[in-house]
């Protein structure tokens, strides 16, 4: 199955929520609320990590959004960070 993701809101604007879904056969969609994202920002930043918060959050959100899809065969995600 071609799982297609899209990202509302970036991780990096903590002031906002930030929303993770997938679509093409299987729809899932995962929050979290601006708030938590400034509290995981915290924890990052005072382990000396905080250029590899914006990154490692949207990994775990598209990873939570996969985890009940089967055979997943394409995998395509939003160019919300071209590079």
């Amino acid at each position: 199955m071609r799982v297609e993701i899209d990202q509302g809101g970036k991780v990096e604007s903590t002031n906002r929520r930030t929303v993770v879904s997938i679509s093409n056969g299987a729809t899932v969609t995962v929050l979290i609320s601006a708030r938590d994202k400034q509290q995981i920002q915290r924890v990052f930043r005072a382990a000396g990590q905080g250029r590899a918060f914006v990154l490692k959050v949207f990994a775990a959100l598209v990873v939570l959004a996969l985890e009940n899809v089967p055979k997943i065969t394409d995998l395509v995600v939003d160019r919300e960070y071209p590079g």
